[in-house]
């Protein structure tokens, strides 16, 4: 990361960025029941410890987008020519059985 080559006292976050932690931290800070999370992306492996930190703390999560056929392929779809992290199936089926034992 680009980052890592700053130190903390020549670097900070774009004002956009800014805002945006600032409105995750009141929703996280603020939290008003039932709190559902809907989490879009095309990759597992760039949100999985987002993933596994949301649910701790709400009540529902939607995964959409691209990493869903990561999902739907662990668990024996077809998904075709769409984008999937084979990489990343093991870790997706057994987070989807740890989830499915919660509910």
């Amino acid at each position: 990361m680009i980052a890592d080559y700053f130190d903390a006292d020549h670097k900070m976050f774009g004002y956009l960025m800014g805002k945006e932690v600032a409105a995750v931290n009141k929703v996280m800070n603020e939290i008003q029941r039932p709190f559902t999370a809907i989490m879009g992306g095309s990759k597992v492996s760039t949100k999985i410890d987002i993933i596994e930190n949301l649910l701790t703390k709400v009540d529902n999560l939607i995964l959409c987008g691209g990493m869903t056929y990561t999902f739907k392929k662990a668990l024996g779809g077809k998904i075709g020519n769409s984008i999937c992290e084979d990489d990343k199936l093991d870790f997706a089926l057994k987070f989807y059985k740890k989830q499915r034992t919660k509910a």
